[in-house]
């Protein structure tokens, strides 16, 4: 797989609820992540690249350019593995958008609420007994007359 991949190009690969993600480097280094369908690109892509980095400055390439075997190198993965278990801990941009759909989902709920209540004053002022007849034709004018927005600053 890693040599049909070209240099420099994001390669995301779906089958049955996992994704592999891929980068291959112009020195022929190609980090992968495999995670589950539902993990963003965004931070699985940040993850590869920051392996990358770590991996070229603590690894000299006379190791690892000639090596025939995996198994060969020491690198610590596990790290990154604990550090983008959840990528929602590290990824700022995803935990905007979340408080973002938060915040949206509230202001529907407010905005439902306003219109509910809208309606319920109308049903209010009609059957309410404690209003006089001259207050009830004010509401309902002043009604028509937000609807038609006929007043003008002079």
């Amino acid at each position: 797989m890693l040599l049909c991949i070209e240099y420099n190009t994001k390669e995301i690969i779906t089958h049955e609820n996992n994704t592999v993600f891929a980068f291959k480097y112009e020195d022929n280094i190609c980090p992968i992540v495999i995670a589950t369908d539902d993990y963003p690109e965004r931070v699985a892509f940040y993850m590869i690249n920051e392996i990358y980095r770590d991996f070229i400055s603590t690894i000299p390439k006379e190791e690892w350019s000639s090596v025939k075997q995996d198994n060969k190198i020491s690198f610590n993965l596990y790290t990154y593995l604990t550090k983008y278990k959840d990528p929602l801990n590290c990824d700022a941009i995803t935990q905007t958008n979340i408080k973002i759909n938060e915040n949206i989902e509230k202001v529907r709920v407010t905005m439902d609420a306003l219109i509910r209540n809208r309606e319920n004053l109308d049903v209010l002022v009609d059957k309410s007994k404690d209003l006089s007849s001259t207050t009830k034709q004010l509401f309902k004018q002043s009604k028509k007359l937000k609807k038609k927005q006929c007043c003008s600053i002079m």
